[in-house]
């Protein structure tokens, strides 16, 4: 009776191995990659709930915000005529940076070179947006806010934030 086991144990064991070198080799997965592929989809349905509920909280409470491309709604105060910053451009922009639901965690000034990332990439496509002179508000999902790091002890880390900028000056190069 043993002996029928260990023969069947061995017949199980060579034909596994068969069918796995038979497999294509861009089939195999390895578990890094699997576990890549898994944050990848949780990542994405997280962009999508993210945006949902911004979605749903900005049509509550305003119906005058457009929706940009990547995904921040956003809202002109006050509109002028200025200069409109460029890729490599100095902005100076005095800010605040608020939980959606208003609570101001900083307000500050800044100058940035466009294009440097020295600020969240939402915030940077919301310059872009604006004039000299012009104010907005900018609500703008983790994803392209501070994500997963969040910022300082202030915004925690997924957390969307609302920005009220005021376009001070743009100094353009050549």
């Amino acid at each position: 009776m043993k002996a029928y086991f260990v023969v069947l144990f061995i017949f199980c064991l060579f034909s596994c191995r068969k069918k796995e070198a038979q497999l294509p080799a861009n089939k195999i997965e390895t578990k890094s990659q699997i576990q890549s592929e898994t944050l990848r989809t949780i990542n994405q349905e997280m962009v999508l709930l993210e945006d949902s509920f911004l979605h749903g909280f900005i049509s509550g409470q305003d119906s005058a915000f457009n929706k940009h491309d990547s995904g921040f709604y956003y809202k002109k105060l006050i509109e002028k005529t200025g200069e409109t910053p460029k890729e490599h451009d100095e902005c100076l922009f005095k800010y605040s940076l608020c939980l959606i639901d208003g609570t101001v965690l900083e307000n500050a000034q800044k100058n940035v070179t466009i294009g440097k990332k020295e600020i969240p990439v939402g915030l940077e496509e919301g310059l872009l947006l604006m004039r000299e002179g012009e104010k907005a508000i900018f609500y703008l999902p983790s994803s392209i806010a501070y994500r997963m790091k969040g910022y300082e002890h202030l915004v925690p880390p997924y957390t969307s934030v609302r920005f009220e900028v005021e376009l001070m000056k743009v100094k353009t190069t050549n």
